[in-house]
């Protein structure tokens, strides 16, 4: 998945309306925890699923403002990365940190490809 810069990423303001822990797909149990957060939000009049990766739901109220920057969606992805969220003027998730990540996961794997 490629990285977006900052402003690239579309910048939403809606209301939470819930927070829950779903299974991740494919996930190896050894790796721990297979679950990920995902908070519904309403947008143009419907409501969308949005995946927080492994963030403490506890952080996140339920029928509070949030305003999320998240990526162009990816084709066969069924939920948009967010990749910064902020809630009650806390940020709840980082772009830098996101990006971080991601660059490392893409070295490992660039990497491991190569044997």
């Amino acid at each position: 998945m490629p990285i977006p810069d900052f402003e690239q990423l579309k910048r939403r303001v809606s209301v939470v309306e819930d927070v829950r822990r779903d299974p991740i797909r494919f996930c190896r149990r050894s790796a721990g925890d297979c679950r990920h957060t995902v908070v519904k939000a309403p947008r143009d009049g419907d409501s969308r699923d949005y995946n927080f990766g492994q963030t403490d739901p506890d952080e996140i109220a339920i029928g509070e403002e949030i305003v999320l920057w998240v990526a162009p969606a990816i084709k066969g992805l069924d939920s948009e990365r967010v990749w910064q969220a902020e809630q009650g003027g806390r940020r709840i998730l980082d772009y830098e940190q996101q990006a971080s990540d991601d660059r490392t996961l893409i070295g490992i794997m660039s990497r491991w490809h190569r044997f």
